[in-house]
């Protein structure tokens, strides 16, 4: 009789499982991605031009607070909270100082392209209230560090990324490894994590082809099993025939 299971089929709870942690994985990319523009040379090239000027308007000036470039036209990266904060400091003894406080636009958004800020002036209203200046920013135009800025070097920012997905790995292995014991307790066969018999090079491929963002060496693999307690049977070489890859063709 033949068999016509769908060979492509994952199993529900790993691939939900792998779909959460990617899902994770992206948010904290996403993060250290934020984190990061303020460090790059790039935008100490920003700071460096842009302090020439005697003034910038307000969306230029949050983008450099944001450590962006200063011609961004989008509300991304904390742009807007900015600019709604800025508008309850405007005005008559307000605390932000503008040149132009009396310009009138169509649409009220659009005074963010027309107020007209001093470089040193928005940096410290932006120090009175609280808000993370980025140091690059803060030397070109004050001379001198931020007050209280939060700043994150590099490479921290690259091994909590790296930390991260060695974390989302490890979940997306033990969902696998649970899956694969309940596949072979299905299929009445005797083994377990604890001696798995195929090879290294085996089993990734198998959780590769299962969970493909999680590309890694063999050697990194292994480091994370041998965390989790798993070995592999001694002696075991490279078959055509995966145990594994039979398990999980068939599993549902």
């Amino acid at each position: 009789m033949t068999n016509e299971k769908n060979t492509d089929v994952v199993p529900d709870d790993l691939k939900k499982a792998s779909e959460q942690f990617l899902k994770h994985l992206e948010e904290q990319s996403k993060r250290a991605e934020e984190l990061s523009r303020p460090f790059r040379p790039e935008f100490r090239a920003h700071c460096k031009t842009w302090t020439r000027r005697d003034f910038w308007t307000l969306r230029e000036g949050f983008n450099l607070l944001c450590g962006r470039r200063p011609q961004a036209h989008d509300w991304d990266y904390g742009v807007l909270d900015l600019w709604r904060l800025a508008q309850a400091c405007i005005g008559p003894n307000g605390t932000l100082k503008v040149i132009n406080p009396d310009t009138e636009t169509f649409f009220e958004n659009s005074k963010v392209d027309k107020h007209k800020v001093r470089p040193a002036d928005l940096l410290r209203w932006a120090e009175q209230k609280g808000i993370t200046i980025p140091a690059a920013l803060c030397e070109a135009v004050q001379g001198r560090a931020p007050i209280a800025a939060e700043v994150v070097p590099p490479p921290l920012i690259a091994n909590k990324a790296k930390q991260d997905r060695k974390a989302a790995r490890i979940e997306a292995l033990k969902a696998f490894l649970n899956q694969m014991e309940q596949l072979v307790k299905k299929e009445n066969l005797r083994f377990d994590r604890t001696c798995i018999p195929v090879t290294k090079d085996d089993f990734r491929s198998v959780f590769l082809r299962i969970n493909p963002s999680f590309d890694v060496s063999t050697a990194t693999l292994a480091d994370d099993l041998a965390e989790l307690g798993v070995t592999f049977e001694p002696g075991t070489r490279n078959k055509s025939d995966n145990i594994l890859e039979r398990l999980f063709k068939n599993g549902n």
